[in-house]
């Protein structure tokens, strides 16, 4: 019984006990964080004093600035510039008028030239119905020092390759190459048999041959296929145009080929015998960019474009030689006509063919050639 008495009130001094501490223990943790943010009351207020400090002394240093060597007495004057045409056409470029200026003209032996290729002073010539083409130096007055001839038959188209070798289309499957240190005349690697080459056939600046090919026979009307082929330097074969994109074939008889700076590709194409065409210029995934079929004052039903030959100048414009009709038609790299000179007013009657070096081009009418200079074009 008195241990049951006992008993009751050692529980209740535990229970206060245990109160007692609790209590001790919250009022430390009271103080300390009162303290710890007195502390930082105390440090933020340090800061914001050193920062008062720091903004007076700048401005103190301000103040001490001497601003007289920086005041003036009166706004300066502007004075405008003088931009004159030349420095305009420096950055933006200028319009020029194309202009055609006879400058000589050179008799040959052939009665008719119907293809000319130039270089160094010296001038190549073919005629389709002779058996022979002919190699002349001249000075620049076209006076004739040397000439060549070299007996080869059927040659429709002829052209120098970068590396200097004269290639001859002969309407055969392959290309020749004539040899001027053994004089012989060699088949070369290049074939699309087949098919034969005609005269349109041209080697571009990027080493690319470039040939229209036809089945043998008669030129028009067409009875085979109609291609233009390109091939690398080793004779592959890299694009082939043939179809457009509604499966119906690009040309009817491809007659010209040239290239601009670019390396786009234009085809003089016939679509009768006189030779009435159009130009037709190439894109780079094998079917048509544009096509050129004349200028609305000059050709129409009764007067068509007749195509004799089309050369690139170097501002990548083309010029057309329009035989029957008197005209060379100047087109931008887009076949529109930009301008057209009327060959009478140059003394020359029917432009057969041309050839262009850099800003004087080579026409050739009947048996003559004439030097003709140009700019704007």
């Amino acid at each position: 019984m008195i241990d049951k008495i006992s008993a009751v009130p050692f529980a209740g001094s535990t229970l206060e006990s245990l109160g007692q501490c609790k209590f001790k223990a919250n009022r430390k943790f009271s103080m300390a964080l009162s303290k710890s943010f007195q502390k930082g009351q105390t440090i933020l207020a340090c800061q914001m004093c050193e920062e008062e400090k720091k903004q007076r002394t700048e401005k103190e240093e301000i103040r001490l600035v001497d601003t007289t060597n920086y005041r003036y007495n009166s706004l300066p004057n502007f004075v405008p510039g003088c931009i004159k045409q030349q420095t305009i056409a420096s950055m933006y470029g200028y319009l020029l008028k194309p202009k055609f200026n006879t400058f000589r003209k050179l008799k040959t032996t052939f009665p008719y030239i119907h293809c000319m290729v130039y270089t160094n002073g010296s001038m190549w010539m073919s005629n389709f119905t002779l058996s022979s083409i002919e190699h002349i130096s001249f000075l620049s007055d076209l006076s004739i020092i040397k000439k060549c001839t070299v007996n080869v038959s059927d040659v429709a188209r002829i052209q120098l390759s970068n590396s200097g070798d004269l290639f001859l289309s002969r309407k055969k499957s392959s290309l020749y190459i004539y040899q001027p240190k053994t004089g012989k005349i060699v088949k070369s690697k290049f074939s699309v048999a087949p098919l034969i080459i005609n005269s349109a056939f041209h080697i571009s600046k990027n080493n690319k041959i470039i040939v229209g090919a036809r089945e043998d026979g008669p030129l028009l009307p067409p009875n085979g296929p109609r291609k233009v082929i390109v091939m690398n330097m080793e004779g592959e074969r890299e694009m082939t145009y043939h179809l457009d994109s509604k499966s119906k074939p690009i040309f009817t008889a491809p007659y010209q080929i040239t290239t601009d700076n670019n390396y786009d590709i234009y085809v003089g194409d016939l679509l009768k015998n006189d030779k009435e065409g159009r130009v037709i210029k190439l894109n780079n995934g094998g079917g048509v960019s544009d096509v050129y079929m004349g200028h609305p004052e000059i050709n129409d039903s009764d007067h068509p474009l007749i195509l004799a030959d089309l050369k690139s100048t170097s501002s990548n414009n083309i010029i057309v030689a329009d035989d029957k009709n008197g005209i060379l038609h100047i087109l931008d790299n887009n076949v529109q006509c930009i301008h057209f000179v009327r060959t009478k007013e140059l003394g020359i009657v029917n432009p057969n063919s041309i050839e262009i070096d850099n800003e004087t081009i080579f026409i050739g009418c009947g048996s003559e050639i004439f030097k003709v200079k140009f700019s704007g074009v």
